[in-house]
């Protein structure tokens, strides 16, 4: 990405300290991800962060995840690489329903198990999961998924 490029993009985040969030003052999609114009398409703003601070994009089978939870942060210390899976767990440990499923797998298996020891509602990690309150509560009584520990 050419100097000309990085300044049109950096000149739309307000950047503040290096462990603050630095919000995209650009567009925004109605899902709350921030975008810029790129060899003809709007291109995500945390992907192309994460590209201008490392010299190279991340391949387009991996994501771009937010450690801070924040859809606007474009600070690249704020940003990581990792799997589809990565991004949805996360989702799931911060109460976000990433990608609704009917279903529920061994991983959230582990995590709804864990988390309602931590107080959580069968309500809200249905709704961090994308499945039924029903669904949770066998989970969390053991009703089903027996043979996870």
């Amino acid at each position: 990405m050419d100097k000309k490029f990085a300044q049109r993009f950096w000149a739309k985040v307000d950047r503040k300290a290096n462990d603050e969030c630095w919000l995209w003052k650009g567009a925004v999609q109605s899902s709350g991800y921030g975008t810029f114009w790129k060899d003809g398409k709007n291109r995500l703003v945390h992907r192309i962060s994460y590209g201008l601070s490392r010299k190279c994009g991340p391949a387009k089978t991996k994501v771009v995840r937010h450690k801070c939870n924040t859809r606007l942060c474009v600070n690249p210390s704020h940003l990581l690489i990792g799997t589809h899976k990565d991004n949805f767990n996360d989702a799931v440990a911060c109460g976000k329903s990433g990608a609704a499923s009917p279903t529920i797998n061994r991983d959230q298996v582990i995590m709804v198990r864990w988390l309602a020891t931590l107080g959580w509602t069968r309500q809200a990690l249905a709704n961090a999961c994308g499945v039924s309150k029903r669904c949770i509560a066998g989970v969390v009584r053991r009703e089903t998924w027996k043979e996870v520990k």
